[in-house]
């Protein structure tokens, strides 16, 4: 999705996706964004980025406060009614949101996943910058 975060194994910078267009014979050609728009790359295939994985460092920059009776992160907002863990007995990188409301649950590993999520259910960007 544009405006998700990604890795450029390249310049070894996060950037993000500015632009997804297609060539004449259909391969997707995707552009990449410095935060500060300083600089575009453009990548003649998805190969050519990686995916930022998940950490608790990085939530923490989204706003999430580690909560620990519970073991999990949350945006500290009376109207959240979410929150994002990582499983104790889980060692391939896996988080989970969980909606506590709806009792259910979404697994995910990577950033651009929770920017995707957070979307869907506030309707607001994720505040992350990797400055």
């Amino acid at each position: 999705m544009i405006g998700n975060w990604v890795y450029d194994p390249i310049s070894k910078e996060y950037g993000r996706l500015v632009a997804i267009e297609y060539s004449e014979k259909g391969r997707p050609i995707v552009d990449i964004g410095a935060e500060d728009e300083s600089y575009t790359v453009s990548f003649s295939s998805c190969d050519c980025i990686d995916p930022i994985p998940l950490t608790p460092e990085i939530l923490e920059k989204c706003g999430f406060v580690y909560r620990r009776n519970f073991n999990d992160y949350a945006i500290p907002f009376k109207s959240m009614r979410f929150a994002i863990a990582k499983s104790i007995f889980d060692e391939t990188g896996t988080w989970y949101l969980c909606d506590y409301k709806a009792n259910h649950s979404v697994e995910f590993q990577y950033v651009h996943q929770l920017q995707n999520l957070f979307w869907i259910i506030t309707g607001t960007d994720l505040p992350l910058t990797f400055n």
